[in-house]
């Protein structure tokens, strides 16, 4: 058959029912383009099993006598349709509904049932089509309900009513938890899958299967043309009867492998956060140990560097003012109570008399540094880069104030020209 005549039939279907190209293209292929057969397939008004009998019943002159008038009405329809501008005056000529994705043509078909009927109707699955719905179904080892109908159908009223709207198949799908799809024949991927499912009359029901044996889904039970609540429910539970116990011992069984692996992976996660914490514990442990040796260390090298410094200070300390200078004369009580009298020049400075309490500190604390630093003809020096920080701090007795190492005596009414300075250890 050429193009143009395949495209003429194609014209031809969609003038007569408002389907897709794509679908029409679908349907007059497999009915050998023969628009008739095509509108009776869509419509459920005749099947290929009806026409083989019709004409073995010898109804062939009427067959011959609609063929001559549809055919005398197709021409002139598309002598309309080449009319310039016409198809601006007549909407129904002009240029075609876009193709729906399956997903979009099942909220499309849900939507229509919902503005005629109500939105009290069974659960349906929407997300795509049928080839979605089959996907879900294996993957979750579950059983689906397909149904294909036309809307173009007389018996798709009683269908919504009888079936999608009623209480007991919504009831016995959800007990069930059967996943529900309806597809539109008009639809090009819902025709495929009525092809597919070999649905002769519309509407039809096909259960789909998971098999445990096979791996794959199998076809349980279908209905074709009118059905009502009670046909329905029978058929389905005569098939769920039959197939299911297998499905559900493999469910369980299934889902005792799932536990055991989980039980396995959570007692496995349990052992590496063990081993994980007790790694964190040795890691903390160990920077702990060499934190402590760090600071052992460090405070071995300061008081080393300490003892080498107030040993050069012992040495350098200025000697005391001649009689008769004009100096400070201070009372130091020492934190062991003992006193030291002691006289400073008027312009040093405070620093002074702390560098010298703390050679009185250092001979009681250390008394063989001491000793040997006072004793020794080496040419002490004090450590390079060291900064030493005096471990107590001087008070007048009256009025009672801290000492600053930067301020000069003779600015300092509580210590000259004379005074009491108190030593205070740091805690």
């Amino acid at each position: 058959m050429s193009r143009s005549s395949e495209q003429e039939a194609i014209q031809a279907l969609q003038s007569s029912l408002d389907v897709p190209a794509d679908t029409a293209h679908s349907v007059l292929e497999t009915f050998n383009w023969n628009v008739q057969e095509a509108v009776n397939f869509l419509t459920g008004e005749s099947m290929p099993e009806n026409r083989k009998k019709d004409s073995k019943l010898g109804i062939g002159f009427f067959h011959s006598l609609f063929s001559f008038i549809f055919s005398g009405f197709y021409k002139f329809w598309m002598f309309l349709s080449r009319v310039p501008l016409l198809p601006t005056f007549l909407p129904i000529l002009g240029p075609r509904k876009r193709y729906l994705s399956p997903a979009d043509a099942a909220n499309k078909l849900l939507q229509n049932l919902e503005e005629q009927y109500g939105t009290d109707h069974v659960e349906v699955f929407t997300e795509g089509g049928y080839m979605e719905a089959l996907t879900r179904t294996k993957r979750n080892y579950g059983v689906a309900l397909l149904f294909f109908t036309s809307t173009k159908s007389d018996e798709m009223e009683d269908f919504s009513k009888k079936i999608l709207m009623d209480e007991e198949v919504k009831g016995f799908l959800s007990r069930r938890n059967i996943l529900c799809w309806i597809g539109d024949v008009c639809e090009d991927e819902a025709f495929q899958g009525s092809r597919k499912f070999n649905c002769t009359k519309f509407p039809s029901a096909v259960l789909v299967m998971y098999s445990p044996q096979l791996s794959e889904l199998v076809v349980a039970a279908h209905l074709h043309g009118p059905m009502d609540s009670a046909l329905l429910q029978s058929t389905l539970t005569n098939a769920l009867a039959r197939h299911l116990p297998s499905l559900e011992r493999f469910r369980t069984e299934r889902e005792e492998r799932e536990t055991a692996r989980e039980l396995r992976r959570q007692q496995d996660d349990a052992y590496q956060a063990s081993l994980a914490r007790d790694r964190q514990k040795q890691q903390q442990a160990k920077k702990e140990r060499e934190n402590k040796q760090k600071e052992e260390e460090e405070k071995e090298r300061l008081e080393k560097l300490s003892v080498q410094y107030r040993s050069w200070l012992a040495v350098n300390i200025p000697s005391e003012p001649q009689a008769g200078a004009k100096a400070a004369r201070l009372s130091i009580r020492l934190p062991d109570g003992s006193r030291v009298i002691r006289k400073f020049e008027e312009d040093d400075y405070v620093k002074n008399i702390y560098e010298y309490v703390d050679t009185l500190l250092f001979a009681k604390e250390n008394p063989e540094a001491y000793e040997a630093a006072m004793s020794s003809s080496a040419n002490i020096t004090p450590p390079d880069g060291y900064e030493h920080k005096f471990q107590f701090n001087l008070y007048s007795s009256l009025p009672r104030e801290l000492l600053v190492t930067g301020a000069k005596i003779n600015n300092l009414p509580s210590v000259f020209p004379s005074g009491t300075v108190v030593v205070e250890l740091e805690d």
